[in-house]
């Protein structure tokens, strides 16, 4: 019934909740359907929402409306909860619904909808429903259903007068009902015959004896204010007026409810009821629509307040501009002179520019450096110290560079550098203490970069040209700062030695793009492709030319991997790396076979981690023997340290060493450095190289790093003295 007048309130005002009147009401007709029993309920009890009086219920009724309070578990395996919201009116199982002693219901053949111990699960009849609508949940109407009838879908009550359908479905009552009485146990409802009337009234009594109506519960006399049904009758006689009594003044409370009865009873409250819910409905909505009505003026009239406000501003701020106006009339046209020269002076610029497509980029090196007095275990190798180091003077070097980049369209380009440079940090004994920066051309300008670029497709790129072609121009460098103007300060510590085998000046290389994980770079480059007599680009007797690959990998973001693989040929019997162990034979040509692995670990957005290592296998062709080379480096990138675009780097690593050779005799590089005849064997030392430095970003252009090397060993020679290395290099960029 609840969810009957719920429906048929939503349909009236569009609302689900129920105004409070019509609840009172409602737990009130519930009400009047327990009166008939003599004790109070003991498995759950209904707490109706105004008046919070117990009643009992059947145990179908139960399924429809109560809410309960929580009870001790009682007879049955039925658990009740506390509904959160006082005025849901829907029921809430636990795991079971109560079972029926009997198989037959209202009338004794079998309904569809009863319930016989399973779980709500499995009994569809009593699963709840949800109202699309308004997403309230209700329960399955199928037990107002006739005897035998197939189970149907739930409709709304209201789908018909509320009076015709309780006639239709008055076989609902005569259900079993839940007491404490006899321990529990279930029992049928009696059967309504004269016999079992309180006094035995004839059959047609009420027919021919209609109940009187009363006006106040204090009218009927068998009713006490100590009945645990009197509020609840009181509610009913003295709100609604429609509960009748007997001629003789009595209610008979006691005495079993007849359907007939019930439905008697049920339809002169709801007549009393519904004028009552149609008035406060009109009354809701009349205050709604004044409610709004008043809200739209109130808007309106702010709204039109401050247009007109704004108005009465913009016109005041109006007459002020104009005031100004003539009051500087002649700055500003002097003002307005200046702006027109000066947009004549950007169009003769722009008509008189150097290129539209070309740009140009520079790059200045200052650096003072200075090493300690040193003396080293020279020639012979014999653990004797026999040579001062003789450049260990402060000096001053320069290195400049112009770069031209002339872009011919979207997907090419031709870069085109210059570069002039004085002093160097010789005479030195060893390569171990040269800089990065050093390119000393005794200030003669050369052309250190000449090459056209083009992209193919959208992965794939070739460069080609007379200079600037070579490994570590075209392979991609996992140590993201290196540079030779910003990032460390030795040769040595700029990249893997294995990338600069061959020292390759002009040739073809390429850049493909595999995947967005995966790249390929290769490049094939000659020593001196401009001349021809020394063997032009395929090198000769004085040319040295290298084949190199490389494989470069993100695994995972934070790290970068790149594999490296070089096929040389020096006819003078040189690595051409520049570092370390750079000569591997004399008065021979020599093929090596170069492998190099760098991986770098960005272990946090500002700390990078990384590490690389080269080995090389070199023979002299046509000839015996074979000549063995390693490197290894760690360092450690630190960016952003005490300020934005500074560096800090920690570098320790070996250079290029000589750790086998058994070339033919006269051959060994390491023997002869001993003052031997060139037997077999390798360097005696090891040379351990440690490199601090910190860059501090002044600003977009200049820069200043200050920084330190620490050579132990130089030359691989165990009896030579340390060097220390201090150096401040300086760099503009513009």
């Amino acid at each position: 019934m609840t969810s009957a007048l719920n429906q048929q309130t939503q349909d009236l005002t569009g609302r689900t909740e129920l105004n409070p009147i019509w609840e009172t009401a409602i737990s009130s007709l519930l009400g009047l359907t327990l009166l008939s029993c003599s004790s109070p309920p003991a498995i759950g009890q209904i707490i109706t929402p105004q008046t919070g009086h117990p009643m009992t219920s059947t145990s179908k009724l139960m399924d429809k409306t109560p809410v309960f309070r929580d009870q001790p578990r009682s007879l049955t395996s039925e658990t009740v909860r506390t509904v959160e919201n006082p005025r849901e009116t829907r029921l809430r199982l636990d795991r079971s619904v109560p079972e029926f002693p009997d198989s037959s219901i209202a009338g004794g053949d079998h309904h569809p909808s009863a319930v016989t111990g399973s779980t709500v699960n499995e009994d569809l009849s009593h699963r709840p429903s949800e109202d699309p609508q308004s997403g309230d949940r209700h329960f399955s109407t199928d037990i107002f259903q006739e005897p035998g009838q197939q189970h149907q879908t739930s409709e709304p009550l209201n789908s018909q007068p509320i009076h015709k359908k309780v006639d239709q479905d008055v076989q609902f009552l005569d259900t079993q009902v839940f007491s404490t009485e006899n321990g529990g146990d279930r029992h049928q409802s009696p059967d309504f015959t004269p016999e079992n009337y309180p006094e035995n009234y004839p059959e047609n009594y009420l027919l021919e004896n209609p109940l009187g109506q009363i006006t106040s519960v204090s009218q009927l006399s068998d009713i006490k204010p100590t009945d645990w049904a009197f509020q609840a009758l009181q509610s009913l006689v003295e709100r609604y007026n429609c509960i009748s009594g007997y001629p003789d003044l009595t209610y008979r409370g006691n005495r079993a409810l007849t359907r007939y009865e019930f439905v008697s009873a049920l339809n002169a409250c709801w007549e009393q009821i519904e004028p009552i819910i149609q008035e406060n409905i009109q009354e809701s909505i009349q205050e709604s629509i004044q409610e709004n009505i008043q809200e739209n003026i109130q808007e309106n009239i702010q709204e039109n307040i401050q247009e007109n406000q704004n108005i009465q501003q913009a016109q005041a701020d109006l007459l002020t501009l104009q005031q100004l106006q003539q009051n500087f009339a002649k700055e500003l046209a002097i003002f307005n002179d200046k702006i027109e020269n000066l947009n004549t002076q950007t169009t003769k610029l722009e008509e008189q520019q150097f290129s539209t497509t070309t740009k140009l980029f520079g790059q200045a090196i200052f650096g003072l450096q200075g090493r300690t007095a040193n003396e080293a275990d020279f020639f012979p190798v014999d653990d004797q110290k026999d040579t001062e180091d003789p450049g260990s003077e402060i000096n001053f070097l320069n290195n400049m560079q112009l770069t031209l980049l002339t872009q011919l369209n979207s997907r090419s380009l031709i870069l085109a550098g210059m570069q002039m440079g004085n002093g160097s940090t010789g005479p030195r004994l060893s390569n171990d203490t040269r800089l990065g920066y050093e390119g000393n051309t005794e200030r003669q300008i050369i052309l250190s970069d000449l090459n056209y670029r083009q992209l193919i497709g959208n992965r794939l790129a070739v460069i080609v040209g007379p200079t600037g072609v070579n490994m570590a121009n075209v392979f991609r460098g996992v140590n993201e700062v290196e540079s030779a103007g910003s990032g460390p300060i030795s040769a040595l510590a700029q990249r893997n030695p294995i990338v600069n085998i061959g020292n390759g000046r002009g040739g073809v290389g390429f850049d493909w793009q595999v995947t967005s994980r995966m790249s390929v770079q290769g490049v094939y480059s000659a020593s001196t492709p401009d001349d021809v007599s020394s063997g032009g680009l395929f090198g000769g007797t004085d040319g040295q030319t290298s084949l190199g690959l490389q494989l470069t990998l993100t695994p995972i973001n934070p790290v970068n991997v790149a594999l490296s693989y070089v096929n040389a040929y020096s006819p003078l019997g040189v690595l051409g790396t520049g570092s370390g162990d750079d000569q591997l034979t004399i008065d021979s040509p020599i093929k090596t076979n170069g492998f190099g692995a760098t991986v770098s670990w960005q272990m946090t957005p500002n700390l990078t981690l990384g590490s690389w290592g080269g080995y090389t296998n070199s023979g002299i062709p046509g000839r015996d023997g074979e000549v063995e080379t390693t490197n290894w480096m760690v360092f450690l990138n630190w960016e952003n340290l005490f300020g934005r675009d500074n560096l800090a780097g920690i570098y320790v690593g070996q250079p290029p060493k000589i750790v086998h050779s058994d070339l033919p005799m006269g051959k060994n590089i390491p023997d002869l450095l001993a003052g031997g005849e060139g037997e077999a064997g390798g360097q005696p030392g090891t040379t351990t190289h440690l490199e601090l430095f910190y860059r501090w970003q002044v600003s977009d252009q200049l820069s200043l790093t200050p920084g330190v090397l620490m050579i132990f060993e130089p030359g691989h020679a165990p009896a030579s003295d340390p060097i220390t290395v201090g150096v401040l290099r300086t760099t503009f960029n513009f």
